[in-house]
């Protein structure tokens, strides 16, 4: 209860638990008007009953957890941590059932003291959350960054001689290059930039590297804020019915979870790109955020790539680790403006001279810059064949 976004967190590791069918019982399920025995005797039962208790660390579980909260405020806090106490006094510090999560990085600081010596889950890493799984379900994890390696998803051979055609981002590149050839263990990519930047540019050479490795595509941008039906629709024409076998013939709502079902079952590489995130509709981003992300556990073969001037806040997020997030900035190399104006027209007549100029009057602007070097290659082919 430290604040709405804090509760948004929790929930979705709640969902995500229970998603990978996990029994999960949390006080929202409550809501509205509470249990009939009151917050102290139901707080006090779970932590009793239940086979596992999670502790969220933040800074007013700690406070309350610590007696060091302002009286009257998070009492039922207070009566789980008296529960938990008196639970690992019985015990004699043998602890089978309770255990620490992570949110973030930040929250290390903030595990209750007594619960300090026992190991803790940072779901934030790549491999907290399952390693809490595991845990919860009584088994040893399985863990590899190389996803062939535990998928049997065959990917394809990287290119190492491509051309990307494209002034610097080589760090994306890479990142991608790792991504779609099953190298790496991150399955999102998340593009953000403000306008100009090349965002579409960057996502059209990635679409055309993902196809050149015979890897199948969707591409899918949101402006015009189009609704969750178009955007099936449109999956649909560039997937067809091999693909969204099942969620072809549904109706309604629950199309999207056939949809995901369908995804689920893919046993070749797919890559769905969606771009000008800014613009999709509170439905799509909400499907899209907490329904499909969070079943790419499920889904080996899918990778999501999502570009915009804004993009979603995978920190938020059990997702998050799986996400590979790059910002777009502006290209003021000097020497890769003039690598790729090489690469890209083959002409020897623009030079450091003119790349400077440009660079330093646009501020290293990408749009900017492609469209004046464009121009300028332009002029000068034609004034040599004059």
């Amino acid at each position: 209860h430290d604040n709405a976004g804090h509760q948004t967190r929790v929930l979705a590791l709640a969902e995500r638990l229970r998603a990978d069918h996990i029994q999960v019982v949390i006080d929202r399920d409550k809501l509205p008007g509470g249990p009939a025995e009151g917050w102290p005797a139901w707080s006090e039962a779970q932590v009793r009953t239940a086979d596992r208790v999670l502790v969220v660390a933040s800074a007013a579980y700690r406070r309350r957890y610590e007696q060091e909260e302002l009286p009257g405020t998070g009492l039922g806090s207070v009566c789980e941590a008296n529960a938990i106490r008196q639970a690992l006094y019985d015990t004699g510090g043998i602890n089978e059932r309770f255990r620490v999560v992570l949110l973030g990085q930040e929250s290390e600081q903030e595990v209750p003291q007594q619960l300090a010596a026992y190991h803790r889950f940072s779901i934030f890493q790549e491999t907290g959350y399952a390693e809490l799984c595991a845990w919860l379900q009584g088994r040893r994890p399985a863990f590899s960054t190389n996803v062939a390696e535990t998928t049997g998803i065959v990917w394809p051979e990287p290119r190492p001689d491509h051309d990307w055609l494209l002034a610097d981002r080589k760090e994306i590149c890479a990142s991608f290059q790792a991504m779609v050839t099953g190298k790496s263990a991150k399955r999102i990519l998340l593009l953000e930039g403000p306008t100009n930047t090349g965002k579409t540019v960057l996502f059209a050479r990635l679409t055309a590297y993902a196809g050149s490795l015979g890897m199948k595509t969707a591409a899918l941008d949101f402006k015009g804020c189009p609704g969750l039906d178009e955007l099936f629709n449109a999956l649909y024409l560039d997937l067809g019915p091999d693909v969204l076998a099942d969620s072809r013939k549904a109706q309604g709502s629950g199309r999207f979870f056939s949809l995901i079902s369908d995804l689920q079952r893919l046993n070749a590489p797919l890559l769905l790109l969606f771009d000008t995130y800014e613009q999709a509709s509170p439905e799509t981003t909400r499907w899209l955020e907490n329904q499909l992300l969070p079943r790419l556990d499920k889904a080996p073969a899918l990778l999501v790539a999502i570009g915009g001037q804004q993009i979603p806040d995978y920190t938020r997020h059990t997702w998050g680790p799986q996400a590979a997030c790059h910002r777009l900035d502006s290209i003021t190399e000097v020497d890769d403006w003039i690598d790729f104006c090489r690469r890209k027209w083959a002409c020897e007549y623009v030079t450091q001279e003119h790349v400077e100029a440009l660079t330093l009057s646009t501020r290293g602007d990408p749009g900017q810059i492609y469209a004046l070097l464009e121009s300028l290659v332009k002029a000068k082919l034609a004034a040599k064949g004059a």
